[in-house]
């Protein structure tokens, strides 16, 4: 598979579209979501964007949550990425606390998922 460059998702409406008409995985820890970004062909650029609510917790516990989630991005997506996708990553409460091996393996398999779901 070609490398792709992975870049940040920063408008609100990127975020807003790939919530409505992007694929949905749920693990404890997180939420994968995930959808095609129509970006010329000779870019081949995925993007990538957090999110961590007020819902989680205070500004701490939001900021660990997304510190957590951006490592493994750098750690596992950057190898795994097809190209042309926005993928978000969305904190839950237990974000936070989950252990580290456990929400490596969760993200494994929820890019495995989301990249089945897209392929249909």
């Amino acid at each position: 598979m070609q490398r792709t460059t992975l870049k940040k998702l920063k408008k609100r409406q990127d975020f807003l579209r790939v919530a409505k008409i992007g694929k949905k995985v749920v693990k404890p820890a997180f939420i994968l979501v995930a959808a095609r970004n129509f970006l010329s062909e000779e870019n081949q650029t995925s993007r990538i964007g957090y999110t961590a609510t007020k819902k989680i917790g205070n500004a701490v516990i939001r900021n660990r949550s997304k510190r957590r989630l951006r490592a493994i991005v750098r750690e596992r997506l950057v190898s795994q990425a097809h190209p042309n996708i926005d993928y978000n990553l969305i904190a839950r409460f237990s974000t936070q606390d989950y252990d580290y091996d456990k929400l490596i393996a969760d993200f494994d398999d929820a890019i495995v998922e989301i990249h089945k779901q897209l392929d249909k």
